[in-house]
């Protein structure tokens, strides 16, 4: 489980997820799944024609970067 930013973005690239699957952090890029650092916790949604879709909110980093990469994982089955 990533515990650090730098550790979501190396798990991303070992598992071979494209970087225009994914935002972490802004600015976000349409029709993807995004992590941001908001309200002192942390937000997962999906970003579509300009709007933002929840998926989920963390307090901690590494819950939400263990939810990105699930949710990431659950998008490829």
């Amino acid at each position: 489980m990533p515990h650090s930013l730098q550790e979501l973005r190396e798990s991303l690239d070992h598992e071979g997820f494209l970087p225009s699957e994914y935002s972490v952090g802004p600015p976000f890029r349409d029709d993807t799944l995004c992590l941001a650092e908001e309200g002192g916790g942390w937000s997962i949604f999906r970003y579509e024609r300009g709007r933002r879709n929840p998926v989920a909110q963390f307090t901690e980093l590494a819950d939400a970067s263990a939810e990105f990469l699930n949710t990431l994982r659950r998008g490829r089955d």
